[in-house]
């Protein structure tokens, strides 16, 4: 049978043709109006954008690859017409397993039972825990709808009353309403930064997780739109716990390829310095001090099952894992433990624990439902299961009565009065179960498939058992005073039998044949000898209450346990290599369990405390990819809402569409491995009118399943992505890999969309800025508390830069008006940002001066923001000022501080009342006269801040002097040499260009120019009349014209700073700039408006040309995290058909691109300020692309030529020299170090999220490329305490977005047809120390006081 999953969905941009404002209000915008529109008002507060009152105006479809016109779209309407759909469709179940404990928690406090309660004590369980049945299909399914963007979604949720948050929360947890990918918006995958993705991802599953509990918390990627996809995204991903991620654009050769190997799903191996995640975790260490939201306990309502409690004082940890016949429930404190399991057909698990007494009752395999509410931990189960099986129970004041009909008129009642119990079982016709417990004694009475009986009574804790079994078999036991004794004859003459005086116990089994149990326990000791089905073997002993279990089981399985003094060890394998280790020293609980794999569980537990170990199979940035067939739309001629024109379902075109579906699915699914094929339903913006597509999707599902009569083996059920990765994964297939990325995306020969890594480029850069002050905002609030009680302006600042990453905002192919609106918001949220930091300073200052009145000591602080331009409203104007410099790192650094000033003598003395050294520096005059800072401004002030404290801030004061002992003013000469001790520049004296640059003696002869491309103008439609545009990149020849051969030029020398002014034409400057204190040298480049006087657009690069032997290879960063080598005109997927030898070599560059020479063993590396295009088109060149200007559209749906005049003004930054040496520190450590804290934010109440990183890759540098432990309460080598004034209580890791503990995720382990070693990378904390391994990145929960 050919299931097919139909995924209703809509991909709703957070801004592009509209802004967010508009998308989500139905607002419409002016047609190619590039004025400012009307921006939408920001408020710092629950919702960031309101509505600027427009009305909607309905428009023709389009499509994204060819509208020209701007679409009618109601964001609001979509989530308001599909949640009323889903609401009133609740009864046509598909996936009725998915059920749960409802109501209070269960688990509350330290004790379970309350008032007159048997059983007090400490508490078996701690936390939430719940259950999920498995999912099957069953008749007519249910609506399901999959909401991708979290912004649009909060927007939503607040305009919403509490009656309808609460009903779609119950949506979101019955798995019909699914959260997919789930960051704040479908972020770009070329131009973000990794923390920007980190930061935006976490947002959006923190609100979701806070909203909608665990079940809100996506489980899949859903990246259908940006234009191609990085390794280092799929990575994150991986480690926020997901399971897999569907996307839709790649190189259409590529796509080619694919779908003529049957690789569309594929296992991407997103990193090549991860290795085989090994967590570790001390769980009660946090559990009085913070408790997380719901959504760090486990609920995985897409399949994976799993019971999880916690309890510390040797408490109870539960973990169940289904998904077929296997099952792991658990261990009980105190000895006590009751379990029956029944599996394969009629599962039950019955399990009871006097002193946090457990009732479990769980059968699978059909419409299985838990329901559990525990008002004062009073328990209420019902499962219903194939059929009208029922289990009913409610527990007032540990009270229990259950009823359940099974199979019939089979029924359990049970009914317990102060802990005692009555239960019935009428099973299979006359057989009956009754017990009766008065204070603690047992009664029971089983008679199954005949005359089977089982009695027993038990007073004072004795037990008396019988049992017949299939004929004469029984089992009789007593057991005065914690006294056993038990007989069984099994299927012929097999016995058991076993004596306890005294809590000894002896027992002798023969099981079909020759199989022999013997054991004697005096004084509590035990010997157990089983043999089983042959030469398996069972051997314990246990002396004092020590026991040893080994078991062999149907081949090589074992289990392995010892138990000094009640400690614990056990290790099975089941079924393949399956482990469970666990040992218990004094209570102590350490587990290891090997499933399905490679995957491992150990844990150790001081003092009661319980540590995880868990070893997945494979590395921890694997992840499971798969390519949609149909882009992310439906099949042609099956939309059906208010931008559709399709023709609905009806009897005169039923038989048609029958039969075009069917062709349809049945030729996708030639081009998949397994018999589910995942088809997409709906498309931008649609479901504005959610019942008009729902209705003729249940007339399609309806008519396409009624062929199966006629022999069709095509089956539709309404699913999610999440439920579609769980049958692809049932299915078993073997997965091939990829290792590299998915960059440069082309949908034709002509269509490199290679254009967006450059466009708009002060956007760009804008956004970088943004995130730094993000950081510091977080940083400072984490540390203050100063967001505590309202984070309002810090999450405005949050969720400004989440829209920001949406991947058509940061890629520069929006509309320039919606560009203006993405400033603006950016700005506003800034600003909100600024003036709590401004509280947190000054709530640091006065905590540094305590004898300072708190009232009196508030310092008002301004920013900077035209820094870009020159331009410092308050510098320029007051002749004495306070400049505070803040170190957002977690380690000291030094900083040269450059500030424009008017005056012509100025002096800045530190903290500590002394002086520096100052130095005045001309203002370049093509910076002096840009438009926008047109004023008297005609030089920049440079100090030296020196060894600024971690985390820290230090404050300079500044004067205006009428003169100076020693002069300030740089020396401006002629010089074509400028440079330090560790590096020196020479530039050619004839053409002012550069010549060579030296870097601790090693010379490398580099030129540096600016040159640009011409712009290809075409008719759009066919691929070889596609023009350059917004998105792509077309030149009308492989070669550049540079923008001059010659450059003027003017050296000016101090102090401090030794610059080259150069100027190549009206509109291209630069300044090439060198610190007293580095080793690399700045590149200070100007883009003015660039002229079109040539009657086509221009993309201008900035090109160094080296002697170096690169051999075709250059390196690029993955958004700004692990290189990757590039290959001119190859890719190793497939074999390249090169259409476009220039834009189908460019790359997206985060960070950095590099050469390398291995004969000299040189590098020549530049790292930029901002996402840029970049390539090596000829051997020992590399060029960045800096700004574009165009004068038509390429046809893909912005509808708007990017005529971009904003200057830019940017940086670059070369660092070049030898590599590989012996213990030679690399080039990239020498800039960053090894060791980075990428995070600090406030999370909770009492804690913050702090997340720590490893800076180099693992064969990076010879030295610092190793693990490295760093202690989180003595970080820095000023062994000043990383998160002071915070008193560090606990530490608990998560995943790498923060919103579940590490130790509770179980990703999916696939078959891979390709597999290698991986190194393992440790998850262990030690006393507050923690190690990193080469880029990795480790997120906690820090509780403090």
């Amino acid at each position: 049978m050919l299931n097919v999953h139909i995924v209703p969905h809509s991909h709703d941009d957070v801004g592009w043709l509209k802004t967010v404002s508009q998308y989500y209000y139905g607002g419409s915008l002016p047609y190619c109006d590039n004025s400012a529109s009307d921006y939408a008002a920001t408020e710092v507060g629950t919702t960031l954008i309101h509505s600027d009152g427009e009305t909607p105006s309905l428009v023709k479809e389009y499509n994204k690859e060819e509208e020209t016109h701007l679409q009618y779209a109601n964001v609001s309407a979509i989530l308001d017409t599909t949640f009323q759909e889903l609401k009133k469709n609740p009864d046509r179940s598909e996936y009725e397993g998915d059920s749960e404990y409802e109501g209070d928690s269960e688990y509350e406090g330290e004790s379970e039972y309350e008032g007159d309660s048997e059983y007090e004590g400490d508490s078996e369980y701690e936390g939430d825990s719940e259950y999920k049945g498995d999912s099957e299909s069953d008749g007519e399914s249910e609506y399901e709808y999959n909401q991708v963007e979290t912004a649009f979604l909060w927007m939503w949720l607040q305009h919403q009353d509490n009656r309808t948050v609460q009903e779609y929360t119950e949506l979101v947890q019955n798995g019909r309403m699914e959260m997919v990918g789930g960051g704040w918006s479908m972020h770009d995958e070329a131009d973000t930064n990794y923390q920007s993705i980190i930061d935006q991802m976490s947002w959006g599953l923190k609100r979701l997780n806070d909203t909608f509990g665990p079940c809100g918390i996506p489980r899949v990627g859903w990246q259908i739109d940006p234009f191609g996809h990085s390794k280092e995204s799929a990575s994150i991903m991986a480690q926020m716990g997901y399971d897999g991620m569907f996307f839709s654009r790649l190189h259409y050769q590529d796509d080619a390829h694919r779908r003529a190997t049957n690789t569309m799903e594929f296992m991407w191996q997103a990193s090549d310095n991860l290795g085989e995640n090994v967590h570790t975790k001390a769980i009660c260490v946090l559990c009085f001090i913070y408790k997380p939201s719901t959504g760090l306990s486990s609920c995985l309502p897409q399949g994976k099952k799993e019971l999880l409690a916690k309890s510390p004082r040797s408490q109870l940890c539960l973990k169940v894992v289904c998904w077929g016949k296997k099952e792991l429930l658990a261990k009980s404190p105190r000895s006590q433990l009751c379990l029956k399991v029944v599996c394969w057909g009629k599962k039950e698990l019955l399990a009871k624990s006097p002193r946090s007494q457990l009732c479990l009752k769980v059968v699978c395999w059909g419409k299985k439902e838990l329901l559990a509410k525990s008002p004062r931990s009073q328990l209420c189960l019902k499962v219903v299961c194939w059929g009208k099986k029922e289990l009913l129970a409610k527990s007032p004041r540990s009270q229990l009565c259950l009823k359940v009909v099974c199979w019939g008129k089979k029924e359990l009642l049970a009914k317990s009065p102060r802990s005692q119990l009555c239960l019935k079982v009428v099973c299979w016709g006359k057989k009956e179960l009754l017990a009766k417990s008065p204070r603690s004694q047992l009664c029971l009475k089983v008679v199954c498939w005949g005359k089977k009986e089982l009695l027993a009574k038990s007073p004072r804790s004795q037990l008396c058992l019988k049992v017949v079994c299939w004929g004469k078999k029984e089992l009789l036991a007593k057991s005065p005073r914690s006294q056993l004794c038990l007989k069984v004859v099994c299927w012929g003459k097999k016995e058991l039998l076993a004596k306890s005086p005294r809590s000894q116990l002896c027992l002798k089994v023969v099981c079909w044949g020759k199989k022999e149990l013997l054991a004697k326990s005096p004084r509590s000791q035990l010997c157990l000898k089983v043999v089983c089905w042959g030469k398996k073997e069972l051997l314990a002993k246990s002396p004092r209450s020590q026991l040893c279990l080994k078991v062999v089981c149907w081949g090589k399985k074992e289990l392995l346990a010892k138990s000094p003094h009640s400690q614990l060890c056990l290790k099975v394998v089941c079924w393949g290599k399956k482990e469970l280790l666990s040992k218990s020293p004094h209570s102590q609980l350490c587990l290891k369990v090997v499933c399905w794999g490679k995957k491992e569980l150990l844990s150790k537990s001081p003092n009661s405390q319980l540590c995880l170990k868990l070893v997945c199979w494979g590395p921890s940035a694997d992840l499971f990819s798969g390519l949609l067939y149909n882009d992310y739309g439906p099949p042609r001629g099956f939309c059906w809402d208010l931008l559709c024109h399709d023709a609905e379902i009806s009897t005169l075109n039923a038989n048609d569409k029958v039969r075009d579906f069917l062709n349809f699915v049945n030729t996708q699914s030639k081009f998949y491995i397994t018999d589910n094929v995942l088809i997409t339903m709906g498309s931008d913006f649609t479901y504005m009118n959610a019942t008009l597509y729902y209705t003729n999707l249940d007339k399609l599902i309806h008519l396409v399943n009624a062929e199966q009569t006629n022999g069709s083996n095509v089956n539709l059920i309404y699913s999610t992505p999440s439920c579609y990765l769980k049958a692809v994964h049932d299915s078993n297939p073997a997965l091939t890999t990829k290792r590299n990325d998915f960059f440069p995306y082309a949908n034709e020969a002509h269509a490199y969309w290679t254009g967006y890594y450059t466009s708009r480029p002060t956007l760009k850069r804008f956004e970088r800025v943004g995130n730094n002050f993000l950081q510091v905002c977080k940083q400072l609030s984490a540390m203050t508390g100063v967001a505590n009680k309202d984070s309002s302006k810090l999450d405005a600042l949050r969720e400004a830069m989440g829209i920001v990453q949406h991947h058509d905002a940061i890629t520069g192919t929006e509309k320039l008006a919606v560009a203006k609106d993405y400033a603006k918001l950016l700005s506003s949220a800034m600003q909100a940002c600024g003036e709590l930091s401004q509280q947190a300073i000054n709530k640091l200052l006065i905590s540094d001066n305590a004898t300072v009145d708190q009232k009196s000591r508030t310092v008002e602080f301004k920013s900077c923001p035209l820094l870009n331009i020159s331009r410092c409203e308050l510098s320029e104007t007051e002749d004495d000022f306070l400049v505070t410099v803040y170190n957002p790192l977690a380690r000291p650094v030094s900083h040269y501080v450059r500030i424009p000033v008017t005056g012509e003598h100025y002096a800045v003395t530190d903290p500590s009342g002394s002086s520096l050294v100052v130095q005045l520096v001309p203002v370049p005059e093509p910076v002096h006269s840009l438009e926008k800072s047109s004023v008297p401004v005609k030089t920049e002030l440079i100090f030296h801040a020196v060894d600024l404290p971690p985390l820290g801030l230090r404050s300079y004061r500044v004067n205006r002097t009428t003169s100076t002992s020693r002069q300030a003013m740089s020396v401006h000469s002629s010089d074509t040499t400028i440079g330090n001790q560790n590096v020196t520049v020479e530039i050619n004296e004839t053409t002012g260009l550069l010549k060579k640059i030296t870097v601790n003696d090693v010379e490398i002869p580099v030129e540096q120019n600016f040159h640009f491309y011409r712009a290809y103008s075409g008719l759009n439609g066919a691929s070889n009349r596609r023009s350059d545009g917004a998105y792509v990149f077309r030149p009308q020849v492989d070669e550049t014209t540079p923008i001059a051969d010659s450059a003027n030029y003017t050296t000016y020398k101090g102090d401090l700073v030794e610059e080259i002014h150069q100027v190549f034409s009206d509109w291209t400057s630069q300044v090439i700039r060198v610190y007293k204190e580095e080793s690399h040298v700045e590149f200070e480049w100007l883009i003015d408006t660039i002229p079109l006087t040539s009657g086509s657009g221009i993309e201008p690069v900035s090109r160094f040309v080296t002697d170096l032997s690169s051999d075709r290879l250059f390196y690029t960063d993955s958004n700004g995290r692990e290189l990757l080598e590039r290959r001119r005109d190859y890719r190793s997927s497939w074999n390249l058909t090169v259409t476009e030898p220039v834009s189908g070599n460019y790359y997206p560059v985060t960070s950095r691109i590099l050469i390398r020479d291995p004969n000299q063993r040189l590098e020549f590396a530049v790292l930029n300020d901002r996402a840029q295009g970049g390539s090596s088109v000829k051997d020992g060149q590399i060029e960045l692309m800096v700004h574009r200007r165009l004068k038509v559209d390429d046809g893909f749906g912005v509808a708007e030529v990017l005529n971009d005049t904003e200057p830019a003004r940017g940086h670059h930054y070369v660092v070049a020299g030898r590599v590989n040496g012996d213990n030679v520190t690399s080039l990239a450590a020498l800039e960053r170090g090894n060791v980075h804290l990428l995070t600090l934010e406030p999370w909770k109440d009492q804690a913050v999220l702090l997340r720590l990183e490893h800076f180099l890759e693992k064969n990076e540098d010879p030295i610092l490329s190793r693990d490295a432990d760093v202690n989180i309460k003595n970080y820095s080598s000023l062994k000043q305490e990383l998160l002071a004034p915070l008193t560090v209580l606990s530490v608990n890791e998560t995943t790498l977005d923060g919103s579940q503990w590490l130790s509770e995720v179980d990703r999916l382990q696939w078959n891979v047809t390709v597999t290698e070693e991986r190194t393992p990378i440790f998850h262990q904390i030690n006393n507050f120390t923690i190690t990193l391994s080469p880029m990795q990145i480790r997120t906690f929960i820090v509780g403090y006081y």
